[in-house]
């Protein structure tokens, strides 16, 4: 069966498909569970790497992809994570026949999830923090365009700016030429938070039949 199917959103209850047995040993007459699992971002789905995070009292550190294993008491185990970029994440997780685990962090700050190159200009979504808060566009969020021997900032008062739903938000550009290499972001949340980043603009796919 493939690992992606085994994982599930943290704080349900056993998985409903068979059972299986993780790896056990005794210690102190407490059988211990050996768990694997992945701490990822909520937004973007990656693998948030080399964090280190707590689990009943021990600590534990994600490997490149955001991955981790740890031996820990069969039943309820408290999980605590404290990252900067991210919210503090603190649940329960309860270990029996189920021995796989995704701890999904959210964000503080908006974050782009796509950045490409239209006919009429740079387009870009923007995930504006799962609708928990706003983008701060009035004086410091900022994208800069870059090309091999120039570059320009607009202000995000200056952009394109249009609701998708309750959680994406598109961002335009016009008149962007095709030669630009680079989008430099800085994103603000209305609480100060910071998203700083780059992204390579892409052709966009050809729009299909309509």
């Amino acid at each position: 069966m493939p690992r992606s199917i085994l994982l599930a959103i943290l704080g349900l209850a056993a998985c409903s498909g068979p059972e299986f047995a993780p790896p056990t040993v005794t210690e102190g007459g407490v059988e211990v569970v050996q768990i694997a699992g992945r701490v990822i971002d909520s937004v973007t789905r990656a693998g948030v790497p080399r964090i280190t995070f707590g689990i009943e009292g021990k600590f534990e550190t994600t490997d490149a992809e955001g991955q981790f294993t740890a031996w820990v008491a069969r039943g309820d185990n408290a999980v605590g994570v404290n990252i900067a970029g991210f919210e503090p994440f603190a649940r329960i997780i309860r270990v029996g026949p189920r021995s796989e685990f995704e701890l999904p962090l959210r964000r503080l700050a908006p974050v782009p999830v796509t950045c490409e190159l239209e006919p009429q200009g740079f387009r870009a979504i923007v995930v504006d923090l799962q609708g928990r808060k706003t983008l701060e566009r009035w004086s410091q969020s900022t994208l800069t365009l870059v090309w091999s021997a120039r570059q320009t900032t607009i202000g995000a008062l200056n952009w394109g700016y249009r609701a998708i739903d309750g959680l994406r938000w598109e961002v335009t550009i016009p008149n962007v030429d095709a030669s630009v290499l680079r989008a430099d972001w800085q994103l603000y949340d209305s609480e100060g938070h910071l998203y700083r980043g780059s992204c390579e603009p892409v052709a966009a796919p050809p729009p299909g039949p309509s």
